[in-house]
C-alpha cells in the first residue's frame, strides 16, 4: 500500500505541530519559573501573559505560514493540542518544580554569602565610624584648645 507524498507531509506537519505545542508550553513553563524566582503582582502577571500569548500566536502562525502556506488546518491544531496535553501531563510539573528549586538553590548559594559579607562590612563600618567620630571630636577639641591658647599667647605679645 502506497502512501502519497501529501499524506506523508501532512503526517510530518502533524508531528511538528505536536512539538510546537509542547515547545509553547515549555516556554510558558520558563515564564512560570521566572515568576517563582522573582515574585510580582497580578498586574504584571497579566501583562506577561498577554505578551506571551500574543507572541505565541505570531510564532504559531509564522510556523504554519512557512510549512503550510499559512493555512490553518484542523490536524495541525489537533497536533498542537496533543503536544500541549502530553507535555503538561508528563513533563511540566516536574520541570517547573525541579528547575525552580535548582535555580533558587543556586541563587541562595550566591546571595547568602554576599549578604553575610555585607552585614559584616556594615557592622565594621558602623564601629569604625563611631571610633573615628570620637577620635575626630577629640582632635577637634584639642585643636580648639590649642588655637585658643595660641590666640591668647599671640594677643599678649
Amino acid at each position: 500500500m502506497m502512501i502519497s507524498e501529501a499524506v506523508r507531509y501532512q503526517f510530518t506537519l502533524f508531528k511538528m505541530a505536536m512539538v510546537w505545542g509542547a515547545g509553547i508550553v515549555a516556554l510558558y513553563d520558563v515564564l512560570r519559573i521566572f515568576r517563582r524566582i522573582i515574585k510580582h503582582s497580578r498586574f504584571f502577571t497579566y501583562i506577561e501573559d498577554i505578551i506571551f500569548w500574543i507572541g505565541a500566536a505570531f510564532m504559531i502562525y509564522h510556523l504554519m505560514y512557512i510549512n503550510d502556506s499559512g493555512a490553518i488546518r484542523l490536524y495541525t491544531m489537533f497536533g498542537m493540542c496533543i503536544g500541549i496535553i502530553l507535555y503538561s501531563l508528563l513533563v511540566s510539573r516536574f520541570f517547573v518544580k525541579m528547575v525552580s528549586k535548582i535555580l533558587i538553590l543556586i541563587i541562595d548559594l550566591i546571595l547568602k554569602p554576599i549578604f553575610f559579607i555585607k552585614r559584616i562590612l556594615v557592622f565594621l563600618f558602623r564601629r569604625f565610624y563611631t571610633i573615628f567620630k570620637k577620635i575626630h571630636k577629640f582632635f577637634v577639641k584639642g585643636l580648639k584648645k590649642i588655637m585658643k591658647t595660641v590666640k591668647i599667647g599671640n594677643s599678649s605679645m
